[in-house]
């Protein structure tokens, strides 16, 4: 058997551990899994394999963190959203080779599809949280609709591009 040749170099770390509530732990269990470049068979990454009670203690901590989220303002979250997506625009190569290198998809579509898809999803979900202001001149935003229902029509709808709907793009979008 032949040895494959190395394509590039890596561009991530060699091993992952779980992010839950706010710090990097390993598997509770001290489970791992070996991820694979699929076009040279080389060794990406040692990752942390979760557990079923790590999944609940990421729960629990994703809970804990909405008492805090949930109070944060439409401005603070949109301009969270748009940090979120400049960070993405500035790594678009990294993070588009990443990808490649783990999934196998070529990187003309993780380049032009997937990265900016990405980036797109947190630009445009930024002005939307800006449409959840609950106030309006001082006023309760209901009341003041209701007050002046007969000069302004609102609606809200929110919209993710067919792409981010299939599952395979949601699972990146939350790794």
């Amino acid at each position: 058997m032949t040895k494959r040749r190395k394509i590039v170099e890596k561009p991530m770390s060699d091993s992952y551990k779980l992010h839950i509530d706010g710090q990097w732990v390993a598997a509770g269990d001290g489970k791992t899994f070996k991820t694979y470049c699929p076009a040279n068979g080389e060794l990406l990454a040692t990752c942390a394999d979760a557990s079923r009670e790590d999944v609940d203690k990421a729960v629990q901590a994703a809970w804990k963190a909405w008492d805090s989220w949930k109070k944060v303002s439409p401005r603070e979250r949109s301009a969270l959203l748009l940090k979120i997506a400049d960070l993405i625009d500035a790594n678009a190569g990294k993070l588009a080779l990443i990808d490649t290198m783990d999934n196998g998809k070529p990187i003309r579509e993780t380049t032009a599809i997937d990265v900016p898809l990405a980036s797109a999803f947190a630009t445009l979900q930024a002005p939307l949280e800006l449409m959840r202001v609950r106030q309006y001149d001082g006023k309760n935003i209901n009341q003041w609709l209701e007050a002046n229902k007969d000069r302004i029509e609102v609606f809200y709808l929110r919209f993710y591009p067919p792409a981010l709907n299939h599952k395979e793009n949601r699972y990146r979008m939350a790794g």
